[in-house]
């Protein structure tokens, strides 16, 4: 459980919870005794549009649900007293603003008129909340990017906002963050409603809006309505810009470059300053299509840098190449030789190694596919005086040319069809290209970009879309319902991935593959030194659905205000992509050179010298590669939710709200059948959704996760509120992401070794051939490949979170003290079952012991499953 205290001196704070898309106005009419006044007619009218509704305080209270954002104006009659009229009330979505009246004695046609003022109190809900608004949005000093979500470090609760995952997978450069100590994978963004999860990268969002395009994001870390479900960490809900009456517009040019800047970080102080050019145009414009009935908003937005990227890098010495280690302060001892070495069986340890003489590697035991490594021009020497005791970290700096251009769109259209009925449409249009070449070029590499992980060239469209109708069917009931749809469609490779370089040209037998994203350059990853290829996960090529129904009711009756409605969503994935499930290579292979295979146990601690003599020799402790035996990974999970919630306005000075949500998240299937799970009992994959075996791979999942909400907010006096809530969310967590690349779909061949200072393979001896799939409905899981399947109890975790705060409004600022606490129960987690605890040995293994399966066997469960040896956070 996490307990934080919370002091908070904000300029603004906005009142409390509504519907996700509409907000809500309420209040009381009273004398100046401070008496009710029972009957008095209330209109109110949207500034912007003319949009307006009517209704009734028939005993002193009332409350308008389900408007549309935007400024609003509340005119108050009752006979014998004279017209009161607000103007410049803000109402924004999820957000319920009050508005108390008294009424003077007079005549009705005489009116007391009063602007709005431009701060309140969170007085009728107990959420734990805040508002960006649109003066914030378009003040606040906002780093090159311009992202909304840079301004979240702001907000309480948060941790600072990162830079997450490559631009292919990323394209809007959204940033992950935790709140309040929760995984940074329950956090929820939705847009005009429609939900906008990146299915790839669950701690991000797959579309950002442009900045000039939002109108307020409403954040929520606690404490939710019943309404606020699929989150339990942040539930953020952006509102995009709407037009009116008038013509608004903006236009903007932000320009950087590498003269108004500093020497980045990895650069070298001595030269000119690399090439640094960032762009980012762009504008919007708002206004009538047809004067109070339909109104158009749209916005455009280019985002460019055009760069020389620079990073030092760890590369062997002109001496090292050479095979000269005599800069080793150790021996380098020669894993074939001694007594004990068995040329039939030459991967097992020979106890009585001899050091290699004057720690000198001859060139005649170089491995040919090392030696034509080290033949490459891309793969060059050390250029810059090294740092570290040996004097070879950072003796590489590294420059290649990076660009990356996205142009975003995002369009807006309302219409008030009818005094009753109003709807809008939303649509969000994103394309980015990227050419993002690695440190060694062909030869492959780290990432030098700093903020773009994925090396590489990348392109692609997004779309995120909303479709939201309302409908008064009386002054007491409204409907409102929504749809939303998401989609990536993400194509990015690594460079050089035309040729099946690693087998035809370094002539490492068994790597690369026919098909379109197994070329380039393997995976090589030398202890102490900066890998060679690419990551296992490149590429990544995706077409990724979202879709999204809501519906909604609103009834009113006396101080109750009761809102009831469901929900569902569905996930597509359909992705080329090999991310095996802690497996060694991708698909083009990969190996892993440790310093270990060159030392003799029991002599001194191993070196980066130790790792490459083992690099030059072509040995591989670790090797294997993943390999899809299917055209493209197709995952298919959904979410349904339904909820009631009633908000009570107990007296004046008190509102009440409870309610409760359900929620179910049935078992993920691939799209013609289900998905896989382990036996281990038999050591077989059970293909679900086959013969005997049920689609859902006999891991029901419940039906009864039901999720109580509740909060109490108590006026005390007109500029002092006081709130306490509690609410359950259960963990929207998408356990068919992590799924998706189960055997015999992917294949992860990762090949033993019997020790540490032994090695699985060579560069020469290759990787062996992957299989084709297997077919039944019982597979035989090989031994030598990756395993990552369901704990068959999956249960869904929850969250817990409750709040107590006192909120105070002095002249125009807001001081609120709160005390929040979040409590995580049951959260996902990735389970390696054959670790062993400390000093338990292979006894303390699970499979180890039975079938004497690889390290790579990983279980997704949850923390506090006693079964499993060690956890690891997902």
């Amino acid at each position: 459980m996490l307990i934080r205290t919370l002091l908070l001196l904000s300029l603004a704070a906005v009142p409390a919870c509504a519907q996700l898309l509409y907000g809500s106005l309420l209040g009381n009419v009273m004398d100046k005794s401070g008496a009710a006044v029972a009957g008095a007619e209330v209109t109110v009218t949207n500034e912007q549009t003319g949009a307006a509704r009517t209704g009734s305080a028939a005993d002193g209270h009332w409350q308008f649900p389900t408007l549309a954002p935007g400024s609003y104006t509340v005119a108050i009659r009752a006979s014998g007293f004279r017209e009161h009229r607000q103007t410049g009330i803000v109402v924004t979505g999820n957000s319920t603003a009050r508005v108390n009246a008294v009424l003077e004695i007079g005549e009705i046609t005489e009116r007391v008129s009063v602007e709005a003022a431009t701060i309140g109190l969170q007085t009728e809900g107990a959420e734990v909340r805040r508002t960006l608004d649109r003066a914030t949005l378009t003040q606040a000093p906002i780093p090159l990017g311009r992202n909304y979500q840079m301004l979240l470090a702001t907000l309480p609760g948060f941790s600072p906002p990162q830079h997450s995952g490559s631009f292919p997978a990323n394209a809007s450069r959204s940033l992950r963050y935790s709140v309040n100590g929760a995984s940074d994978q329950v956090n929820n963004v939705r847009i005009d409603g429609a939900s906008a999860y990146n299915l790839n990268i669950a701690q991000n969002t797959a579309i950002n809006p442009t900045l000039e395009s939002i109108e307020t994001v409403d954040v929520v870390t606690g404490s939710s309505d019943a309404e606020q479900g699929l989150a339990g960490g942040a539930a953020i809900n952006l509102q995009i810009k709407s037009g009116g009456n008038e013509i608004h517009g903006a236009a903007f040019w932000y320009h950087n470059n590498q003269h108004l800047s500093a020497y980045p970080y990895f650069s070298n102080r001595g030269e000119a300053k690399p090439k640094f050019i960032s762009n980012q145009p762009g504008g919007a414009i708002g206004g009538p299509v047809l004067k109070n009935r339909i109104f158009y908003f749209v916005s455009y937005e280019r985002t460019g840098e055009n760069s020389n990227a620079t990073r030092f890098l760890d590369v062997p010495t002109v001496a090292m190449r050479r095979g000269d280690l005599s800069g080793s302060p150790t021996l380098i001892y020669d894993p074939a030789s001694g007594a004990a070495f068995d040329p039939a069986r030459p991967m097992l340890y020979a106890a009585d190694r001899t050091p290699f003489p004057n720690r000198q590697i001859p060139q005649s035991r170089f491995s040919a596919a090392s030696r034509r490594m080290l033949e490459r021009p891309e793969w060059a020497p050390s250029n810059f005086p090294g740092s570290g005791a040996l004097g070879i970290n950072l003796n590489y700096l590294a420059s290649v040319p990076y660009w990356t251009k996205r142009d975003q769109v995002d369009s807006k259209v309302n219409y008030n069809l009818t005094p009753k009925w109003t709807a809008f449409h939303r649509l969000s249009y994103l394309w980015f290209d990227q050419f993002n070449p690695p440190s060694f070029g062909i030869m492959g590499g780290d990432n030098v970009h700093p903020t773009n992980t994925r090396p590489g060239f990348g392109f692609g469209p997004t779309y995120s879309a909303t479709v939201s109708t309302t409908y008064v069917a009386s002054p007491s009931l409204v409907f409102d319902g929504f749809f939303g749809y998401t989609l990536q469609d993400v194509n990015a490779g690594p460079y050089g991935s035309d040729q099946n370089f690693s087998r035809d040209v370094i002539g490492i037998p068994g790597t690369n593959g026919t098909d379109s994203f197994s070329g380039g350059m393997s995976r090589i990853i030398i202890d102490g030194f900066t890998q060679l290829g690419y990551r296992q996960v490149s590429p990544n090529n995706f077409t990724d659905h979202q879709y999204q129904f809501a519906g909604n009711g609103n009834w009113t009756r006396g101080r109750h205000n009761v809102r009831f409605g469901f929900e569902t969503l569905r996930f597509e994935l359909n992705q080329a992509v090999s991310n095996p499930p802690g497996g060694t290579g991708g698909p083009a292979g990969g190996f892993n050179i440790r310093s270990d295979t060159t030392t003799l146990r029991g002599g001194p601690a191993a070196n980066d010298f130790n790792a490459f003599g083992s690099f030059l020799l072509g040995l591989a402790r670790e090797a294997g590669r993943s390999v899809l035996t299917v055209p493209r990974l197709e995952v298919r999970s959904q979410a349904f939710s339904g909820y009631v919630r009633d908000r009570w306005q107990v007296s004046p000075r008190v509102s009440l709200s409870y309610g409760l949500r359900w929620e179910y998240y049935p078992f993920p299937v691939r799209s013609n059948r289900g998905m896989e799970r382990y036996d281990f009992d038999t050591n077989q994959v059970l293909v679900c959704g086959t013969g005997s075996i049920p689609r859902n791979c006999g891991n029901s999942q419940s039906k009864r996760l039901f999720a109580p909400r509740m909060g109490i907010a108590w006026r005390v006096s007109d500029t002092l509120v006081v709130r306490t809530g509690y609410g359950i969310t259960f963990d929207p967590f998408n356990i068919g992401r992590e799924l998706r690349g189960e055997y015999p779909v992917q294949y992860a061949l990762t090949l033993a070794f019997p020790d540490t200072r032994a090695w699985s393979t060579t560069f020469d001896v290759g990787l062996p051939p992957v299989p084709g799939a297997p077919q039944g409905e019982r597979i035989p899981m090989p031994l030598d490949a990756a395993l990552l399947t369901a704990d068959s109890n999956y249960r869904r975790g929850y969250i817990q979170s409750w709040n107590f705060t006192v909120e105070k409004q002095l002249g125009q600022w807001v001081a609120s003290a709160g005390y929040v606490a979040t409590r995580s129960v049951r959260q996902s987690a990735y389970l390696p079952v054959n670790y062993a605890l400390p000093g338990t040995g292979n006894q303390g293994r699970l499979l180890f012991q039975k079938f004497r399966r690889n390290a790579n066997t990983t279980i997704l469960g949850h923390l506090g499953t006693p079964k499993y040896d060690s956890l690891q956070m997902r």
